[in-house]
């Protein structure tokens, strides 16, 4: 799990673990965190897929308020991710879908709570299970409520939400599973044609 003991109210250290794409929303991400009270950190890994749309994120990153500070730190291994996840409070990814989003899964699987879109991947009770959050894309103050709440709260508030996040992800199959499952899913329909 995260070491939450860092975790001090008025600061946040947000992680985006992802391709840099239009589909994945990294502006919408960074444009938002400028409006949070408090220090933010936003780190992003990932490569750079598309460069005219890095420098969207570029021109986003500059308009931000000095008491938010985001970082490139490059492409990593898919080996590196759940080390990479477990140095962050949160995994901001306000995608616009994933069909199953095993880095969300990740995410959770280490404890670090997610900020994620609603209605656009399967993590739909993500925000019952006090695991993370799923405020719509076209609500910006939902947004900003939740980006908000991940600043301000305590340490005690934080480690029910990363335990919640890493129980969720105990209840959920494992990867290995889900891939296990997905291509005998495939194997039945190859043979049905």
């Amino acid at each position: 799990m995260s070491d939450s003991t860092l975790k001090q109210p008025g600061c946040a250290r947000f992680v985006f673990i992802s391709r840099i794409s239009p589909k994945k929303n990294l502006p919408f991400a960074i444009r938002l965190l400028g409006t949070v009270s408090g220090k933010a950190t936003l780190d992003i890994y990932g490569p750079k897929e598309d460069q005219r749309h890095w420098k969207t994120c570029q021109k986003e990153i500059d308009a931000l308020p000095p008491h938010v500070s985001v970082n490139y730190c490059g492409a990593i291994a898919s080996a590196e991710v759940p080390g990479t996840f477990a140095k962050y409070e949160f995994f901001l990814f306000p995608t616009f879908g994933e069909n199953f989003g095993y880095v969300i899964y990740e995410a959770l699987s280490v404890g670090i709570p997610v900020l994620l879109s609603d209605e656009v991947t399967p993590w739909e009770d993500l925000q019952k299970r006090m695991a993370g959050f799923l405020p719509p894309l076209n609500d910006l103050n939902a947004w900003k409520r939740a980006l908000q709440f991940c600043v301000d709260c305590d340490l005690e508030t934080y480690r029910v939400l990363a335990g919640n996040a890493y129980r969720y992800a105990r209840d959920v199959p494992s990867i290995e599973e889900t891939k296990k499952a997905h291509r005998e899913m495939f194997h039945r329909a190859i043979r049905m044609i």
